[in-house]
């Protein structure tokens, strides 16, 4: 996981790695709250993180700049 942040961050900019942690971390943990809610195992499921982050490095390749001037409140560019 360590490395595909860091490959994120040389390849997108270390700016937008806030979006990219952001937005893995919520989809991670909707994604896990739903699969511990159907389920029904509770918290010893394991879900690998690195998927998420290549959820949140694709967003951020897309909307990145976007969402981060959405989120400072700035005008967009």
């Amino acid at each position: 996981d360590f490395k595909l942040l860091a490959a994120l961050g040389a390849w997108l900019g270390w700016q937008l790695l806030p979006v990219v942690v952001l937005v893995a971390a919520c989809a991670g943990s909707a994604l896990g709250l739903a699969s511990m809610v159907i389920s029904g195992r509770g918290r010893d499921l394991r879900i690998p993180f690195g998927p998420f982050l290549a959820v949140g490095g694709l967003v951020a390749l897309l909307w990145g700049h976007q969402l981060t001037a959405w989120w400072l409140g700035m005008p967009l560019p």
